[in-house]
């Protein structure tokens, strides 16, 4: 839903990444789905704080009507890019990466965080090799899902679902580990 560039953080110094979306670009249906996606994700990250989760800096408003949420800018890219240029990991580097997924997965799970959208292109290493998870434009918090009675709501990305995503039943914690 929108486009991630490097920024830079003129108060502190460091290169962040910028999410953004042009608001004046979107006819009025899609834009509703981008904002709310923005918005859920901003809620999300906002009050999210763990070593394997990208950290959110901020959001703002810009003159010429775009959104965009700040955050940490991780160097190495995405799982996916890193496969896709380097054609394959060994297996210390899978082991280490697939443990450091499973504690950001553990972290949110405990704070009641379905992420609905694990992939390799979703999970950032940065410059010391760690993986962090981002992209919650699709997660749920899931006491509002109880509460709304809505953990079927399709979200994610088809490859990487759960078999009960796809057929449109419930979405729980097992459906990330699935597509992990």
């Amino acid at each position: 839903f929108g486009d991630v560039y490097q920024g830079f953080d003129e108060y502190y110094g460091e290169i962040v990444a910028v999410k953004e979306i042009e608001l004046k670009k979107c006819n009025l249906r899609i834009l509703e789905s981008k904002l709310s996606s923005f918005e859920r994700e901003i809620n999300i990250l906002s009050k999210l704080n763990h070593k394997n989760i990208v950290k959110y800096i901020g959001a703002v408003k810009t003159k010429d009507n775009c959104l965009q949420i700040i955050l940490e800018y991780c160097i190495g890219g995405s799982i996916a890019k890193i496969v896709e240029q380097y054609k394959s990991l060994n297996e210390s580097l899978i082991r280490k990466f697939t443990k450091q997924i499973l504690e950001g997965l553990e972290y949110l799970h405990y704070n009641n965080i379905i992420h609905r959208d694990i992939k390799g292109g979703n999970i950032l290493v940065d410059r010391n090799g760690v993986c962090k998870l981002t992209d919650f434009g699709g997660s749920k918090v899931i006491v509002e899902e109880l509460e709304s009675n809505n953990l079927d709501s399709f979200k994610g990305t088809p490859n990487w679902m759960a078999p009960e995503t796809a057929k449109f039943h419930e979405h729980t914690r097992f459906s990330d580990i699935w597509s992990l």
